[in-house]
């Protein structure tokens, strides 16, 4: 996976990856400069698979209500065709 646009980051370099995710490192364009993790979900990797959707679906439901200072804190959340 290349590193991807998003609007409102510059995404600056890869962190990691996993089965179906690569971690990006990027900044806010917009007020404060804010050093974000951006992890990217390549939905062809799990299109075929209910049992990963199901995975990143709870994930993203639990990371939305999660307040921890060791777990990472989800500011933003969207979809696209890739």
């Amino acid at each position: 996976m290349s590193i991807p646009s998003i609007d409102g980051y510059v995404v600056t370099e890869k962190l990691g990856s996993g089965s179906y995710s690569t971690v990006y490192k990027a900044y806010t364009k917009v007020g404060a400069r804010m050093t974000v993790a951006v992890k990217c979900v390549d939905k062809s990797s799990i299109k075929n698979s209910g049992a990963a959707v199901d995975n990143l679906i709870t994930e993203i439901r639990l990371l939305k209500t999660l307040t921890h200072p060791h777990i990472v804190h989800m500011h933003n959340f969207t979809w696209d065709d890739r």
